[in-house]
């Protein structure tokens, strides 16, 4: 019930995240409203630092980790470029590879066939999503609600066209909503904490 992908269309580029959003929300406001950096490789001499210094100034709950990924077109090299940058290894950066990553990673992995469509992303997802709901609750991903694609793809005009859209709906999106609702403040209930957390141990 969260977006996790932050465009960039002046850079061609996005930023995504894994744990603490608002790290990563911060990030992407200062990458796009005070900094004036020319592409994805342009960001990287900066990032590392920017990110450390943000950490240590943000109130982060104790056992907290995040990676901040960026994406997009390099204009030094002409092609898509990708960077991770995580607090558990004081956010230094580290070019991704080439291919297909997923995090978290299926048990099994090399049991499962090669992604080669959308139809397969989705199922490899829904993997993820029933992998993920066996663990313990803090120790979840969070996968749920919706797939949101994020395509970046470079133009005939040499422009880098981002496009964000839905490509699936999990079947118990309702069941995760009213999850989600219950656990607003203004609805806290006991009975019904204790009701949610047999639902969603």
């Amino acid at each position: 019930m969260t977006n996790k992908v932050y465009a960039l269309p002046h850079l061609g580029a996005c930023i995504a995240g894994t744990g603490l959003q608002d790290l990563v929300q911060t990030f992407w406001a200062r990458v796009n409203g005070r900094m004036v950096v020319r592409d994805i490789i342009h960001l990287d001499e900066f990032a590392p630092d920017i990110l450390t210094e943000m950490w240590s100034e943000a109130e982060i709950p104790e056992g907290s980790t995040t990676t901040v990924y960026t994406f997009g077109w390099s204009e030094q090299n002409c092609r898509f470029a990708g960077f991770a940058y995580r607090s558990t290894s004081n956010f230094a950066s580290e070019v991704l590879q080439d291919g297909f990553g997923l995090k978290p990673p299926l048990n099994n992995m090399a049991e499962y066939p090669e992604i080669i469509d959308l139809d397969g992303f989705v199922e490899f997802m829904k993997l993820q999503k029933a992998e993920d709901r066996a663990r313990p609750r803090m120790h979840r991903a969070g996968i749920g609600g919706d797939i949101i694609m994020t395509l970046l793809r470079r133009n005939e005009n040499e422009y880098t066209s981002i496009e964000q859209r839905h490509i699936h709906r999990f079947d118990d999106y309702d069941q995760d909503w009213q999850i989600v609702i219950s656990k607003l403040p203004e609805n806290s209930n006991p009975l019904a904490d204790i009701l949610l957390q047999i639902r969603d141990p």
